[in-house]
């Protein structure tokens, strides 16, 4: 089974910040529900902020074959006995999951949120490799408890992940969670710089840094992938150039500092220069030829982020 979920379990209720409560092990469903269903979804930890109105169900998928199933429970619970405006489910996926099976569970996600559920997902010890999980998990408490792991930045990513950054129209904007929404961000700049309104929308911008997709070999500019809008109950899953220029509008409600840290900090990718980057910088020079009425790079020296290894690693 392992030790390290509930490591964070009591890591997280240490360092909750001021002002929140957090209580593992704790149920969804009101007993006589959970008795007539016959299963009963129990978040590892909630934490609760009362002031805030606010209640966060975290679940740490530290290595399980089928991560989705979590997401499947809540769900169905939540046919039954609802989210309140207070709620928020957040799955987080250390890098141990592989990525068919962490991009389903994000896929899940979106499904979570056409129910009407305030859903997310976000990446656990982003900084880690699958095999340095798989260690960790092995570990007896007080062995757990030497290891230098930065358990606060945990409890951080998962109120931020939560908070909208600000709004556009109806729809709240928040910084991603997951790989599987920056990758998403990603292919739609691409798409959308391929129609006429895309094109309009996002004019010509000057870029330093550059998100990079190993699968398909394109790229996008950091900040464009780094947030994403929510809307529950609708079909609204990426960023596009129409609401990122709506919002571009130098409130700094987009900040492209805090989007490539967010990145490179919170969910483990990469930066590397052209130099370090092989095959990446040769492929950057095609896209770019594709996309020079759209896109300058400032100071000519570009910066990729680039996936980590253990999402999808890099083409030799």
């Amino acid at each position: 089974m392992g030790n390290l979920t509930a490591y964070l379990q009591q890591e997280f209720h240490r360092l909750r910040p001021a002002g929140w409560n957090c209580v593992p092990e704790a149920g969804l469903l009101p007993a006589t529900l959970a008795g007539q269903l016959g299963y009963e979804p129990r978040a590892d930890v909630v934490l609760s902020n009362p002031a805030a109105n606010a209640r966060v169900w975290v679940e740490f998928e530290v290595s399980r074959a089928d991560p989705v199933a979590n997401h499947a429970k809540f769900a169905t619970a939540h046919l039954f006995h609802p989210q309140t405006p207070a709620d928020h489910f957040v799955a987080m996926l250390s890098p141990h999951i592989d990525r068919g099976r962490r991009n389903l569970s994000a896929a899940a996600v979106r499904l979570m949120r056409r129910v009407g559920m305030s859903a997310f997902q976000t990446t656990l010890l982003p900084l880690a490799t699958p095999s340095e999980v798989k260690r960790l998990n092995h570990l007896s408490p007080d062995a757990l408890a030497a290891e230098p792991l930065d358990i606060g930045a945990e409890v951080e990513r998962v109120l931020t992940v939560i908070a909208p950054v600000g709004r556009w129209g109806r729809v709240d904007v928040h910084l991603v969670g997951d790989l599987f929404e920056v990758v998403q961000n990603l292919r739609g700049w691409n798409d959308d710089l391929r129609t006429e309104g895309g094109r309009r929308a996002w004019g010509k911008r000057a870029v330093t840094y550059f998100v990079y997709d190993p699968t398909t070999g394109s790229f996008a500019p950091s900040k464009f992938c780094a947030y994403t809008p929510v809307l529950p109950e609708a079909d609204w899953h990426r960023m596009t150039a129409a609401a990122y220029a709506d919002l571009n509008d130098g409130t700094h409600v987009m900040d492209g500092q805090r989007a490539w840290k967010h990145l490179t900090q919170s969910l483990g990718m990469r930066t590397a220069t052209a130099p370090e980057a092989g095959r990446v910088g040769a492929e950057f020079d095609r896209w770019l030829d594709e996309h020079t009425t759209a896109v300058t790079v400032r100071g000519g020296v570009p910066t990729f982020i680039v996936p980590p290894s253990w999402y999808a690693p890099l083409p030799t």
